[in-house]
C-alpha cells in the first residue's frame, strides 16, 4: 500500500532520521548506572502518575456517559491485558530493528 507520492515520501524520510537517539546509544556514553538511576526512576514515576491519571478520568468519563459502575471495571480489564499483549509484540519488533528503522515505514506515516 502506497502512502502519498514520491516526493511526499521523500519529504518525510528525513523526519524519522530525525529522531532522538535510540536509548542504546545513550546507554554507551555513561559508564555507571548511577548516572542515569536518578533520571530513570523520576521518568519512571511520571509515567505511572500520567497512566493513573488518565484511567482515573477514563471511569470517570464512562460513568458521566451513562455507563455503570461495574462496567468501568470490566473497560480497564479488557485494556490491561490488551496493553501488556501488545507490548511483547511491538517491543519485540523495535527492539530488533530500532526506532528509526520503525519510524520509517509506511505504517507510521500514516
Amino acid at each position: 500500500m502506497s502512502v502519498g507520492s514520491t516526493e511526499q515520501r521523500a519529504r518525510r524520510r528525513p523526519c524519522g532520521a530525525a529522531l532522538r537517539p535510540d536509548p542504546k546509544d545513550i546507554s554507551r556514553r555513561y559508564r555507571t548506572a548511577d548516572e542515569l538511576s536518578v533520571p530513570a526512576v523520576v521518568a519512571g514515576v511520571a509515567s505511572f502518575a500520567v497512566m493513573a491519571s488518565a484511567m482515573n478520568v477514563a471511569g470517570y468519563v464512562a460513568v458521566g456517559r451513562g455507563h455503570h459502575e461495574g462496567d468501568v471495571f470490566t473497560m480497564i480489564s479488557v485494556h490491561i491485558p490488551g496493553m501488556y499483549g501488545l507490548v511483547l509484540i511491538v517491543g519485540d519488533v523495535l527492539g530488533r530493528f530500532g526506532r528509526r528503522a520503525a519510524a520509517s515505514t509506511p505504517a507510521s506515516r500514516r
